[in-house]
């Protein structure tokens, strides 16, 4: 498994059986033909191996960032589980691919992928003889992109893994079920909305995010919360959304540093009057620079 895994890490054109083997000093692909068509071994256990591993080494409360996206992987033929034509993250376009939604983890001491899941349009889902064929399991039904997302946070939450905030594009966050879902198990989200989508906050009030997330744009709604604001509460995090309009990942990094600079404030509101604020907002700021570099 250890040598497979370094084979699709290398650097090769295409990671087929034959080009795998070569790269790990293999004679031919049998053995890893072996592992992928014989070899008896549970990928969910697999998943949930790494997710202890990423917990113990990499977990912090403080800097953890939990990172939802999708992505697409090109394909010419038709027999891939999966493949269909639909819009693909890798081209910028339709095309015919299969899609993947990833759920990935970074902290300030690192950064991994802890889930997946394969996106099934209805085409395969409806085509008995297509399943079969790719050896879908009976019990798995269509599911939408932002479901399958949902289904891979659940397995985290319930695994406790440490994380400040949960941050995903606009794909995710038009979908007020998804953010709602997030709030309601007092979930901390990051996510992107369209610049024509209203939301409503906690209070009842209807309002566009603003186009540009900055602390004098924003009110500084953020830091007033992670605060407690003026009137000096506890500085439990009680900020549950922040949303922000998705011009690209860029936007929601902005908004990410943003909270860094939220987090400082809270950090020089507990701290005695007198001291510098610069040393606080850098140690702030080092506790989450990676966790942001992973967008």
């Amino acid at each position: 498994m250890r040598r497979y895994l370094a084979g699709l890490l290398a650097r090769i054109e295409r990671k087929n059986g034959w080009q795998i083997a070569e790269a790990i000093g293999e004679d031919g692909p049998q053995g890893v033909q072996r592992l992928l068509n014989a070899a008896v071994w549970d990928a969910e256990e697999v998943r949930d191996d790494l997710r202890a591993y990423v917990i113990e080494h990499l977990g912090d409360a403080e800097s953890g960032v939990l990172v939802i996206d999708e992505t697409g992987f090109p394909k010419k033929g038709d027999a891939s589980c999966g493949v269909a034509p639909q819009y693909c993250g890798t081209t910028g376009h339709t095309t015919n691919c299969q899609v993947g939604v990833f759920l990935g983890y970074a902290s300030r001491h690192g950064m991994a992928f802890l889930e997946r899941g394969l996106y099934l349009p209805r085409v395969w889902t409806d085509d008995r003889t297509r399943r079969h064929a790719a050896g879908v399991p009976e019990d798995v039904g269509f599911a939408t992109k932002v479901a399958l997302a949902k289904q891979m946070l659940a397995r985290v939450f319930a695994a406790k893994v440490s994380a400040r905030w949960r941050v995903a594009d606009s794909f995710y966050g038009r979908a007020h079920h998804f953010r709602q879902w997030l709030k309601d198990q007092g979930q901390p989200q990051v996510v992107g909305v369209l610049p024509t989508q209203v939301v409503e906050t906690a209070n009842g009030v209807v309002c566009a995010p603003v186009p540009t997330f900055s602390p004098r744009a924003w009110g500084w709604t953020a830091a007033d919360a992670m605060t407690g604001g003026r009137r000096g509460r506890s500085a439990a995090l009680p900020l549950l959304e922040v949303v922000v309009v998705d011009d690209g990942n860029a936007g929601i990094a902005r908004a990410m540093e943003a909270l860094v600079e939220a987090w400082a404030r809270r950090e020089a509101a507990a701290r005695p009057a007198g001291k510098a604020d610069q040393a606080t907002g850098e140690r702030a700021y080092d506790r989450v620079r990676n966790s942001a570099s992973i967008l």
